[in-house]
């Protein structure tokens, strides 16, 4: 029985890496016996930004990331939120830098991680599905913060 006890290094790293990875609230609480509750509060103090549902466009807007998510740089290949688009994504590469200090700020290509089960489809091989799309640097949240929790991306 966990009731009452506090959260472990794995559990920690379990919670944080299968939400980031598309798991919702209670399948989380579900395969690591713990409430909705105690997850949620797992998600809040490490610094996940949490999902916010597609047809609430007006949260979506004004949706804030946590702090230890404020970056303004990211590599290519790193696993970062988009927090415009609701999902975690992996970085492409950098649009136009000559022309950043111009504009304002950096400019990124981004390949969103939308999680679901491709097994049964024509893409089995595939390890996520989702779709390309620009970001300016602003929109985005570095994860970089999750590997003090061992939490490794894709």
């Amino acid at each position: 029985m966990n009731k009452g006890k506090p959260a472990s290094r794995d559990e920690i790293s379990s919670v944080a890496k299968m939400y980031v990875e598309g798991y919702n609230v209670s399948s989380i609480a579900q395969s690591i016996y713990r409430s909705p509750a105690f997850i949620k509060n797992i998600i809040e103090r490490i610094g996940i930004p949490m999902k916010l549902a597609d047809s609430d466009y007006e949260a979506r807007k004004r949706a804030l990331l946590p702090e230890q998510c404020v970056a303004d740089t990211f590599h290519e290949g790193e696993v970062i939120w988009a927090i415009k688009v609701n999902y975690p994504a992996k970085v492409i590469k950098e649009l136009d830098p000559e022309e950043a200090e111009d504009r304002g700020y950096k400019l990124y290509l981004c390949y969103t991680i939308e999680c679901t089960d491709l097994s049964k489809t024509f893409f089995p091989h595939l390890p996520y599905a989702g779709k390309y799309t620009a970001q300016p640097a602003y929109e985005l949240g570095s994860l970089r913060h999750l590997e003090q929790y061992g939490v490794k991306f894709i």
